[in-house]
C-alpha cells in the first residue's frame, strides 16, 4: 500500500486473484498472500487481508481466478480497514471511475 500525505488518498496497488464475486463487490487477495504458507489475515502488516473492492455500475468485473496487476496510478481507493472479532483483517476499496 502506498501511502499519501494527509487529505490524500490512499491507494493499494500490487497482483491480485479474485477469490469470489457478489454483484458489484470483488473479493480479493494478492498473489503473494496466496502462494504464502505463513500468510496470517489476522496479523497487522501482514500480506493475508482480504480485500473487497466495490465496483461502479458499467465497469467491467472481473471473473472469479482472474488475476490482474495494478500500479499506483491505476490501484483501488482504500475506504475503510476494518478488523472483525476474529481478527481478520479486511481493507474495503473502491474501483476508480474512468478518467
Amino acid at each position: 500500500m502506498e501511502r499519501f500525505a494527509a487529505g490524500g488518498q490512499a491507494v493499494l496497488s500490487g497482483d491480485f486473484v479474485v477469490t469470489g464475486v457478489l454483484g458489484t463487490r470483488v473479493a480479493l487477495r494478492t498473489r503473494e498472500s496466496l502462494r504464502d504458507p505463513d500468510a496470517d489475515p489476522k496479523r497487522p502488516g501482514g500480506n493475508a487481508a482480504l480485500i473487497v473492492v466495490e465496483y461502479p455500475a458499467g465497469v467491467a468485473i472481473p471473473q472469479k481466478d482472474a488475476t490482474f496487476s495494478r500500479d499506483a496510478a491505476r490501484g483501488f481507493v482504500i475506504r475503510d480497514v476494518i478488523r472483525g472479532r476474529n481478527g481478520q483483517i479486511t481493507i474495503v476499496a473502491n474501483e476508480r471511475a474512468a478518467e
